[in-house]
């Protein structure tokens, strides 16, 4: 379920993305939906219990290469929080690492409390963007472990 629901996630975003970016968007098709009946010879459909179980909140860790000052963090995390019953937590290089995705950091990892620019919390990692994810998970720096990893959305064209 919680999978799913990731990757519903995705898609939206994905969706939302390109929305945000087209240019003429007046004549995009909508999908309609066909009702039919069904047959006869079908089983009957059984009643779902009456009491449902609460879900977990989906656990979603947002990072990118931009730093925690970049514009496209601020975008995807509110564009995030728009969604129920989830958690967005920001982990973040300190600087801009724009197209340093490949390195890490060789030993400590020297980590501050921080805010993106329209002032949500996160954390500040003094590194490369795999390092925040090193640290956020494997070191255990987030006292959980994400559902979904979100990376992004990044100036230029990485």
């Amino acid at each position: 379920m919680r999978r799913t629901f990731a990757i519903g996630i995705i898609v939206a975003l994905s969706g939302l993305v390109a929305c945000s970016s087209s240019k003429d968007s007046t004549n995009v098709p909508q999908p309609s939906v066909v009702e039919t009946e069904a047959p006869a010879t079908e089983a009957p459909v059984t009643e779902a219990p009456t009491t449902t179980e609460v879900a977990e909140p989906l656990q979603i860790l947002v990072t990118n290469d931009d730093g925690i000052g970049g514009d496209g963090i601020d975008v995807i995390v509110q564009a995030l929080l728009q969604l129920d019953n989830v958690v967005v937590t920001v982990v973040a290089p300190l600087e801009n690492q724009s197209g340093t995705g490949g390195k890490t950091t060789n030993g400590a990892l020297t980590v501050t409390d921080a805010t993106t620019k329209s002032g949500y919390a996160a954390k500040a990692v003094a590194g490369f963007p795999a390092d925040t994810i090193v640290w956020a998970i494997d070191q255990h720096g987030i006292d959980f472990v994400p559902d979904l990893v979100v990376s992004g959305i990044n100036n230029g064209q990485n």
